[in-house]
């Protein structure tokens, strides 16, 4: 089932209003609060990530199992993720790496006009 935690313009109060559905949406399906805490940081990473890249619209979506749980953030913005290697002192560029450490998974894929970026996490 995929649930939907946010549609609309992105921009840097966005990952708030993400995380305050992800609350709401964890507390009626009964996800555990390790879980929720992992969903919410990674999410902050995604949506932080649209943001930077100059996403004007963005859509948030849960999935639950089966078969695993995932979530998935489709914006408009030009360009895929990349890895990088973040010096110590940089100020940015370790949102993929703490996804990477969290989820069991993660990718993207690219439509013609959007890509979604996507995290599994273990069952």
């Amino acid at each position: 089932m995929l649930f939907t935690l946010f549609r609309g313009p992105c921009g840097p109060g966005t990952a708030a209003a993400v995380r305050r559905s992800l609350v709401e949406l964890g507390a009626l399906a009964g996800v555990s609060v390790a879980v929720a805490e992992d969903l919410a940081l990674v999410l902050t990473e995604m949506v932080n990530n649209a943001v930077s890249a100059g996403a004007g619209a963005i859509h948030v979506a849960l999935t639950e199992p089966p078969p695993h749980l995932q979530v998935h953030v489709t914006d408009d913005a030009d360009g895929v993720p990349v890895l990088g290697d973040a010096a110590t002192d940089d100020t940015h560029g370790r949102g993929l790496a703490i996804i990477q450490a969290i989820a069991a998974k993660w990718g993207y894929t690219t439509g013609t006009a959007s890509k979604t970026v996507w995290a599994r996490f273990p069952d």
